[in-house]
């Protein structure tokens, strides 16, 4: 088996490598009418999912930063870690080729924006904690609340192991993924089944995978795009 040179693959979480929209939806749903604010189409609800959750209150629904912020406080009370970790599903074909990555000797990390915990539940409950060299999620406790944020934590625990993050790819399906990967010049591929397909907002990707068989020949059975 050849692959392409990637030294290092970052992955995404939320329709990324699990899907886990129903979930989200509904706590978003039901933060918004405890907190009194008019509950969007599906369609709005869906762009929530994969940004900051104070982001996503302020940029799409235009929350004051005071209201967004009790929001957020909202969202958290609502966790049940059991139940997310079990209603997350992972997208067909996906944890097969993180594990065939894995055995390629490549390493990876989980990079998202849904809280540690959160992060740490879904991962374990899936299986993935022996396939990550880091597994990372926001905790504004340290800081950490940007996906650029989240990005530079697990370059930094990648390196602290010695990995070559020399070719570096970043795998995401929202635009905050190809920014948040950017600003540490790394480039992003993009899926096509999870919750953002702009073409304006994610042309900035290097290629988008319509498959897991699509991801697997992009991450391990083609040669890197020239210009990266």
């Amino acid at each position: 088996m050849t692959h392409p040179g990637w030294t290092a693959v970052i992955w995404d979480l939320d329709g990324t490598i699990v899907d886990s929209g129903a979930e989200i939806t509904q706590r978003f749903t039901r933060t918004l009418e405890i907190l009194g604010w008019p509950v969007p189409a599906p369609e709005v609800l869906a762009s929530l999912i994969g940004p900051p959750v104070a982001t996503g209150f302020i940029e799409v629904l235009g929350m004051p930063a005071e209201l967004a912020a009790e929001g957020q406080r909202v969202m958290r009370s609502l966790v049940d870690l059991a139940h997310i970790a079990e209603t997350s599903t992972p997208f067909s074909g996906v944890l097969e080729l993180m594990a065939e990555i894995h055995a390629a000797g490549v390493p990876q990390s989980v990079a998202s924006s849904k809280g540690q915990q959160l992060v740490d539940a879904i991962a374990d409950h899936l299986g993935l904690l022996p396939l990550l060299g880091a597994c990372v999620g926001a905790d504004e406790a340290v800081g950490r609340a940007t996906k650029e944020s989240v990005i530079a934590e697990a370059l930094a625990q990648l390196t602290a192991q010695g990995a070559d993050l020399s070719r570096t790819v970043m795998v995401g399906d929202r635009v905050h993924d190809i920014i948040g990967a950017a600003a540490h010049g790394i480039p992003t591929v993009l899926v096509a089944w999870g919750y953002d397909h702009v073409e304006d907002d994610t042309a900035g990707a290097i290629a988008h995978a319509e498959t897991a068989q699509e991801l697997r020949e992009l991450l391990l059975g083609r040669p890197v795009p020239t210009g990266v």
